[in-house]
């Protein structure tokens, strides 16, 4: 907090790129120490009624505010009716966002991110779909392991919280993606889902 401040005063002050720079990194920094926190204790869910469509509203207003991706990376969410869930909203809410996160940096020019939500059942399907790079074939059996990246500088963490979050909910993540073509993340929540907890990743905890 203290070292984006003293960025963010420094940029309003004097124009230079380099301010810039500084406050990306420490963004970058920030969603580091989160996924480590993350993925390193016990994971509780505190569940409440909660609609995902509005979790998802929420994470396209939050991304079309992103400078990184702005010009150059349009979302867009397609919302059905579906039932209210008990969820924890704000796992819920990072799950979609290192999803949409995920997709953008997947994308290296120009592309569009979609998200749909439906009913499935008693329960609700979230889909995020992008058109970026997509996913070799023979590394889509680990793309959730903890550390493990396509993305030259990335962690291995993002994706690993994702799926962790989704079972403790009792649901299941189901990944598509054709190399060259773009790739679809389908989150499976189903209803009635009682309050979990996850234990740590081994050796992180």
């Amino acid at each position: 907090a203290s070292l984006s401040g003293a960025g963010q005063i420094m940029e309003d002050e004097a124009e230079d790129e380099l301010h810039g720079i500084v406050l990306r990194e420490v963004e970058n920094l920030n969603e580091l120490v989160e996924d480590f926190l993350d993925i390193a204790r016990p994971l509780h869910l505190r569940t409440s009624p909660t609609n995902i469509n509005s979790i998802v509203r929420d994470v396209v207003v939050a991304f079309e505010q992103d400078r990184r991706y702005q010009g150059r990376i349009t979302i867009s969410a397609s919302l059905s009716e579906v039932p209210v869930l008990d969820l924890d909203a704000n796992r819920v809410r990072q799950v979609v966002w290192n999803l949409v996160l995920n997709a953008a940096q997947a994308t290296p020019e120009e592309g569009q991110i979609l998200i749909r939500v439906k009913p499935a059942g008693d329960g609700v399907q979230v889909e995020v779909e992008d058109e970026g790079v997509g996913i070799p074939p023979q590394r889509m059996s680990r793309i959730f392991d903890p550390f493990y990246t396509t993305r030259s500088g990335g962690t291995g963490l993002g994706l690993a919280n994702v799926d962790r979050i989704v079972r403790a909910h009792e649901g299941e993540v189901v990944l598509r993606s054709q190399e060259g073509e773009g790739t679809c993340f389908t989150l499976n929540f189903p209803g009635n889902v009682e309050s979990a907890t996850l234990e740590p990743v081994v050796g992180l905890g």
